[in-house]
């Protein structure tokens, strides 16, 4: 009979994870980067001959390309900004305690709850110009002549806004939740230190409430610029990256390349360009989160 050392068995005990993380993670990504390499024959969807660089060149000189990245970046910096914002603001109030603050604590979930593929033929339904209920407040309230008269889904420079309404909606109590759990976190002893000192709640906010905030709101936004980076089914029940591209974000292209077109090539160079990217955000977030000394060695 066999004798493990603990060391040992702490390794046995994870080795099915790590197999499963090896099959699902590396396998995956190694697969794209070699096809990467390649072009193919779209009729057999197989290797047809090895190109190097060549598929990378084709993607960088895209205009289609730069295109879908600004409109990723618009669709970060648009839905990101509002979505802190708000729930910044909204966490705050629920941190002051009133009566029925617990309730709409649990409100805020509902959104949570729900895959993004929901939130979005939700959105859809609420802002189409036959039935939804949107236009129609708008017109009730005189805004506009007739419900048809602002197109969400099908107007270029409505929909990129239709897109952020999902994703602030179903996105927004993330933050809420999070930077109030940060808020109850704080040790009250601080702000009683400082109210002794002399300090103003303006004061007391900005060097106590954002510096003890700071690795809660650091991992809150890298999470959810990922996630943004890469959202894809809201997107694609509202508009499908249309109209004319209005909405096709780097995810909604690669779909359309790799799944429409075929261009297996294009779409895994393009794939691994984009994971390059995130790493790169992921890197600049979580290197703020070292501490001081870490930084200095």
């Amino acid at each position: 009979m066999f004798h493990l050392r603990k060391e040992q068995k702490k390794m046995l005990l994870i080795l099915p994870a790590f197999i499963i993380f090896l099959l699902f993670y590396f396998y995956p990504l190694g697969k794209l980067l070699v096809d990467s390499f390649y072009s193919f024959d779209i009729s057999s969807l197989t290797r047809e001959r090895f190109v190097g660089l060549g598929n990378y060149t084709k993607v960088l000189s895209s205009g289609k390309f730069y295109s879908a990245v600004w409109n990723t970046i618009r669709y970060i910096l648009c839905t990101i900004s509002v979505e802190f914002v708000l729930g910044f603001l909204v966490a705050l109030i629920l941190n002051r305690g009133f009566k029925g603050s617990g309730i709409i604590r649990t409100l805020f979930l509902v959104p949570l709850m729900l895959a993004p593929i929901v939130s979005g033929l939700i959105w859809k339904f609420m802002l189409s110009s036959q039935f939804g209920i949107f236009n129609q407040i708008l017109c009730d309230l005189g805004l506009i002549v007739s419900p048809e008269q602002i197109l969400w889904l099908s107007d270029g420079r409505f929909a990129f806004l239709a897109c952020c309404f999902a994703h602030i909606w179903l996105v927004t109590p993330f933050f809420i939740i999070t930077l109030l759990a940060g808020l109850k976190g704080i040790d009250q002893s601080l702000y009683e230190a400082a109210t002794i000192d002399g300090a103003s709640r303006r004061q007391s906010f900005r060097y106590i409430t954002i510096p003890e905030l700071k690795p809660v709101i650091s991992v809150a936004l890298l999470l959810k610029i990922l996630d943004a980076a890469r959202s894809f089914d809201a997107i694609w029940v509202l508009t499908e990256g249309g109209p004319a591209s209005a909405t096709e974000t780097l995810s909604i292209y690669l779909y359309k390349t790799h799944m429409r077109f075929h261009k297996i090539g294009d779409a895994s160079a393009m794939a691994f360009l984009f994971i390059i990217i995130l790493l790169g955000i992921a890197f600049c977030f979580t290197k703020q989160l070292m501490p001081d000394d870490q930084h200095e060695r």
